[in-house]
């Protein structure tokens, strides 16, 4: 073992125990030119607390101390389980042999006698704290793959619980669209089906598999994002036909759900300078997400505003309120919020908001959720999404 008595970060410490100073001062000043850092107790008490406090990498022990003796050091380190990974060597004088044997059964992992070899003890503390590295790198070893064989099993069944709630999220709109198509394939036959019927189905198909889209596209567009392959083009964009596109592309659903879906821009000449497809998604995400839960007869917003050098989008909702605890905890993947009667408060694999916080943040953006809302009046229940991105001024 190669030691450095210039770096103290990497010198390793060691605990002399002697009752007598001059024997103590000694061996520290042997110590030190090996480069080790001493740390001194003059009694077996005062070593069982240095051992605690400062957990040095190996201990030289006398036996005959008052207080406490080296006998019942080791009987304490024994019994308390801290001989498996602390080495000691005890140092005695010739007249104690039989003492120095009860110290090897105890657990001592050495001996040397008084006065000490300056050349035998570099040997037996180098040797001593070889094995002890070698022991440490082994059990941190077993940790690590202990620690790793546990993660895999978690990492298996949550592979394994996130495939059955894909495979379900994804069945739930597919056997819609399959429904609209044989009611309206039945009506056709009949000729019972009006321009007016075929169009809302058509409509409701269409709607439904732009669901299964998003729900596809953010499964594959969370794990781009989180790889760094997921390409953002930035542009200028002007913000209030987005904005108006948005909302009018949800007034069916809206309808459908028996709510209002209304937006306002603060100035028609407001632009932001982001990535539009991914601008256009994430405002999608929010408002499908409010649509889902804001209830019957509720109001789902979309505000665009100036900002500090920043373009401020809002969608509100007049529904339920998100509550403090799980208002950071809303952007995590797959995370879902459960009432007090512990069932699941949404529908889909949970990866909508996952994928708004990773793309407003791939674009230099921010995110987060306020609750009651501040957009409708004050104190009300509901919830505000607000996305901050930079200006294109």
């Amino acid at each position: 073992m190669k030691n450095n008595p210039g770096s103290v970060e990497d010198s390793k410490r060691i605990l002399v125990v002697d009752d007598l100073e001059n024997n103590r001062t000694l061996l520290q000043d042997f110590l030190t030119t090996l480069g080790y850092e001493s740390i001194m107790a003059e009694n077996g008490m005062k070593a069982l607390r240095q051992i605690d406090e400062v957990q040095p990498d190996m201990v030289l022990l006398d036996i005959m101390m008052p207080e406490m003796n080296g006998l019942e050091v080791l009987e304490h380190l024994r019994t308390s389980g801290k001989l498996v990974n602390l080495p000691v060597i005890v140092i005695s004088a010739l007249e104690e042999r039989d003492s120095v044997i009860e110290c090897i059964r105890l657990g001592a992992q050495d001996f040397l006698t008084k006065p000490f070899d300056p050349v035998l003890l570099k040997a037996r503390v180098e040797a001593s704290l070889e094995k002890k590295e070698y022991r440490d790198r082994e059990r941190k070893l077993k940790e690590d793959l202990k620690a790793s064989f546990v993660a895999l099993k978690e990492a298996e069944a949550h592979r394994d619980a996130l495939s059955h709630m894909i495979v379900h999220d994804l069945s739930n709109p597919l056997a819609g669209i399959n429904g609209f198509a044989y009611i309206m394939f039945l009506k056709l036959q009949n000729d019972s089906m009006g321009k007016e019927d075929l169009l809302k189905g058509l409509k409701s198909i269409q709607t439904t598999s732009e669901d299964m889209g998003r729900m596809i596209r953010g499964i594959l567009d969370v794990s781009k994002l989180e790889a760094g392959e997921l390409f953002v083009f930035k542009e200028k964009l002007n913000v209030a036909p987005l904005v108006r596109d948005v909302a009018d592309s949800y007034r069916f659903r809206a309808e459908k759900e028996e709510l209002k879906i209304t937006c306002s821009v603060e100035d028609e000449e407001i632009a932001v300078y982001a990535d539009r497809e991914l601008l256009i998604r994430i405002l999608q995400n929010l408002v499908a997400n409010a649509i889902k839960f804001a209830g019957k007869g509720s109001e789902v917003h979309i505000l665009a505003k100036r900002g500090d050098n920043k373009v401020i989008f809002t969608v509100s909702d007049d529904g339920m309120v998100i509550e403090d605890e799980y208002k950071d905890r809303i952007f995590g993947k797959f995370f879902q919020i459960e009432t007090e009667s512990g069932v699941m408060r949404k529908s889909g694999v949970g990866l909508g908001l996952a994928f708004c916080k990773m793309a407003v943040e791939a674009q230099g953006g921010t995110i987060w959720v306020e609750s009651p809302s501040k957009v409708f009046e004050k104190d009300s229940p509901g919830v505000d999404f607000i996305v901050q991105l930079p200006s294109s001024d």
